[in-house]
């Protein structure tokens, strides 16, 4: 499939990140709570998030869940970030969905980035589909990412290593614990075990503040 359709989309961006999942509430809307709702899985790190994402899937998949996958970027098309029990979404599926969040963004947040518009409409995809279980990537970091709206069952960080300096910090401290706010009061926050000891302090300062259950 073509995947021109989809470039104005790309073209979209905004000079800076503005901290806030406020921004995705305008976009979502009472789906949100629908979102919430779901049993889900929320990954982040510097690298591996994307193949611990489809092996996490795959586990769901085997043991009979309805699954939904949400994952950056893609290799050949657009719709290989959105599957439905390991399939990418259809075309017109997922043309469909970016273009209502695209007109909903010209009224409720007008500098909305490609990802918040594309995220919005997975999520919406995710919620007609009435998934089990929702399998979804961070974008970039954690703590003002457009995905953390949902409410994880289990975080995930797969990795720290120094990116994305100009938000996340200059040092493996801060990123790690910009990425540790993906994890959620008293539910289970799995961190690799070859974390460096700056990373991990980053880790624990977060999940002391939180008071997610670190494994």
């Amino acid at each position: 499939m073509p995947a021109s359709k989809f470039y104005h989309y790309f073209n979209r961006v905004r000079g800076q990140i503005i901290p806030g999942t406020h921004r995705m509430q305008k976009l979502l809307g009472q789906d949100l709570v629908l979102l919430t709702e779901f049993k889900t899985i929320l990954v982040t790190g510097s690298n591996g998030k994307g193949s611990t994402c489809a092996f996490l899937e795959s586990i769901l998949k085997a043991h009979g869940y309805k699954t939904g996958l949400y994952t950056s970027p893609h290799f050949v098309h657009p719709n290989e970030r959105v599957r439905l029990n390991g399939e990418p979404v259809s075309e017109d599926l997922l043309l469909e969905k970016l273009n209502i969040f695209e007109q909903k963004a010209k009224h409720d947040l007008p500098d909305a980035s490609f990802f918040e518009i594309f995220t919005a409409a997975a999520f919406e995809i995710f919620i007609d589909s009435k998934i089990d279980f929702l399998v979804c990537e961070v974008g970039l970091g954690g703590c003002f990412d457009s995905t953390n709206v949902v409410a994880p069952l289990i975080s995930v960080l797969t990795s720290v290593s120094l990116e994305h300096t100009e938000f996340l910090g200059a040092d493996l401290y801060s990123i790690a614990k910009d990425k540790s706010f993906i994890s959620r009061r008293n539910k289970s926050f799995v961190v690799a075990s070859e974390l460096q000891e700056e990373a991990l302090k980053g880790v624990r300062d977060t999940v002391s503040q939180i008071g997610a259950c670190l494994f």
